[in-house]
Order: structure tokens, then C-alpha cells, then sequence
């Protein structure tokens, strides 16, 4: 099994999505999709290589979609790193181009 962990940037996501989802649905719509959410990322660490490989990003990072949103994640030497969580809608290229890539 794999490790799991987040880059601050993730954790960034999910604070603003917890504050959005409570704020436009009430707290236990917010509960519910944040425990999905969880869910979805804690099964890569049974299966990191589930998401396929996310084109046009070097070095490479996997992609896995839950409900609206996508899941950025590099899986390296057992550690499955949630990059960011990011709507479907949103154009991620930019979001993308910040991640630390060294």
C-alpha cells in the first residue's frame, strides 16, 4: 500500500472547496461530498496507478476524476502525491504550470 500525502496547494483546494460546498449546499451536502472526496483519494493508495496520465505535463502526473472534480496526483517511490483538486470546468493548465516540477 501506498502513502499518501498532499502538496499545500491540495490542501488549499480543499479548504476552499469545504468553505464553497458549505456556503452553497449547507454542511451535511458538504460533509458528504468531502468524505467522497477522501474516499477517492485514499483508494490510490491500493491503486495509484488507477487515474490515466495527465497529457501535455512533464514529468508526468495522473489524473482521477470524482464527480466534478479532478484529482492531480504523481505517484513515486510509494508515495501518492495529491498535487491539486481542481473543478472540471476550470481552465487547470495555469494551475498546473505552478506546481513544482523538480
Amino acid at each position: 500500500m501506498a502513502r499518501l500525502a498532499y502538496s499545500p496547494e491540495a490542501i488549499a483546494d480543499i479548504e476552499e472547496i469545504t468553505a464553497f460546498s458549505v456556503e452553497r449546499f449547507g454542511l451535511y451536502v458538504a460533509d458528504a461530498y468531502l468524505t467522497g472526496l477522501e474516499a477517492a483519494c485514499e483508494q490510490l493508495r491500493d491503486f495509484p496507478e488507477m487515474g490515466p496520465i495527465y497529457p501535455r505535463v512533464r514529468p508526468e502526473i495522473r489524473c482521477l476524476i470524482h464527480q466534478r472534480r479532478r484529482i492531480f496526483y504523481r505517484f513515486e517511490e510509494g508515495i501518492v502525491l495529491i498535487l491539486r483538486i481542481l473543478h472540471h470546468a476550470r481552465d487547470v493548465q495555469p494551475a498546473l504550470d505552478l506546481i513544482d516540477r523538480n
